[in-house]
């Protein structure tokens, strides 16, 4: 009972963090779409998830490591504050890494000047997200999700500041994102960083979460960086991004459920209990996707021109397709926090390394058959073949 009255108040306080963190990003989304326009907007979307793949580098597992970690019953005193300085080496080192290499494939006329000042951004976002595993490993769930919308709210901030009175050209929109988050990052972060500290053998350990993190971030937004590759042209790029906003943005209002389930799924000593509770998560996850699906249904067609503008009235039409992928996206989050409690990130591995072949495969031959529509429907059978696998996986009788 206790626990289930703890882990209610800290989705109830991330929940209020989530709903505003997503309606400022979400306000911010509509704000570009309008400026950006049709031929922007696509490439903005594709340089932003193809810099989010590369943010897996940059953040190489650690946060997640340092969440589970000391989210557990017994942990030893200073434990997270080692493991933060570890991690800070790696990301400044990696992004350092792959900044220099974007530049110089910028020199060479082969990428924008965009990606490497995403990859940046990149860095602050993978610094914000290592302080939020601090405060999730700690129980300080009202504190972090303070802690996520001061970062949303300042970048934000910057952005619209910087379209109005300096420029609309997509790397000043990235630098002005890192800028805002660098401030957030210096006044209210510094306690839970650590100066920087050889990983050392650590690397063993954070080894498997960077590929766990890798593939989720690929089936989650690896979507758009596909199609980006694939040019479907750029009006039906930019119309399989604003649906595809609209989806991650179903994602971010279930992420206080994925924020508290790890520490929550650390806790149960019975693995009755265990289940009992993965069970009511995943009832959970279907009824919100489900509701999600019949909302951009009903609404789908009046929604998208209503908010991105006249020049998106046909992309109200794809919403519902991309919806679909909903309930078991939000389940397959579920059951993936379940997999990295119960200690089984190698066998999770290799079940999303599995979805994410499929993924490939299943998009490139959609959108030849039947354009964004089929890629939309590749993506609903990838996670839904994912579920399938994740959910045997969970059911297995483990020792907890």
């Amino acid at each position: 009972m206790g626990l289930n009255a703890t882990m209610g108040r800290a989705i109830g306080a991330q929940g209020i963090g989530a709903v505003f963190t997503a309606l400022v990003s979400f306000a911010l989304l509509v704000y570009l779409g309008r400026v950006l326009g049709t031929e922007t907007f696509g490439h903005y979307v594709a340089i932003l998830n193809t810099a989010l793949l590369g943010l897996i580098l940059i953040e190489g597992g650690w946060p997640t490591l340092v969440y589970r970690e000391t989210a557990g019953r017994d942990v030893a005193a200073g434990h997270g504050h080692r493991l933060a300085g570890r991690a800070v080496a790696h990301m400044l080192v990696a992004a350092g890494l792959l900044v220099m290499l974007t530049l110089g494939l910028h020199a060479l006329g082969m990428a924008s000047l965009a990606l490497p000042a995403a990859l940046l951004c990149m860095l602050a976002v993978a610094l914000m997200n290592l302080v939020s595993a601090r405060l999730r490993g700690a129980g300080r769930f009202g504190h972090e999700a303070l802690w996520q919308g001061s970062g949303r709210v300042a970048s934000a901030l910057l952005i619209v500041a910087c379209v109005l009175w300096f420029s609309v050209r997509l790397p000043w929109l990235f630098i002005a994102w890192t800028a805002g988050l660098c401030l957030v990052l210096w006044f209210g972060g510094r306690r839970w960083l650590a100066l920087p500290r050889y990983p050392g053998a650590c690397y063993r350990l954070v080894l498997p979460f960077l590929v766990l993190e890798g593939l989720i971030v690929f089936l989650i937004k690896g979507d758009m960086a596909l199609l980006g590759a694939l040019k479907p042209g750029p009006e039906q790029l930019s119309y399989y991004a604003a649906c595809s906003r609209l989806t991650e943005a179903a994602v971010l209002l279930f992420s206080p459920v994925s924020n508290v389930l790890l520490r929550s799924f650390r806790q149960i000593e019975s693995s009755t209990h265990f289940m009992a509770l993965v069970r009511r998560m995943l009832a959970l996850a279907w009824v919100a996707g489900m509701m999600a699906v019949l909302l951009s249904m009903v609404y789908g067609r009046q929604l998208m021109p209503m908010l991105f503008g006249p020049d998106f009235r046909a992309a109200g039409a794809l919403l519902p397709w991309l919806a679909a992928v909903l309930p078991v996206a939000l389940s397959n989050l579920v059951l993936i926090q379940a997999l990295i409690a119960q200690g089984r990130e190698r066998v999770l591995a290799l079940g999303l390394l599995v979805g994410a072949l499929c993924l490939c495969v299943a998009l490139a031959s959609g959108l030849h058959l039947a354009g964004t529509r089929g890629a939309a429907l590749g993506l609903v059978g990838t996670q839904a073949l994912l579920f399938v696998i994740l959910l045997r996986m969970v059911s297995e009788k483990r020792s907890l």
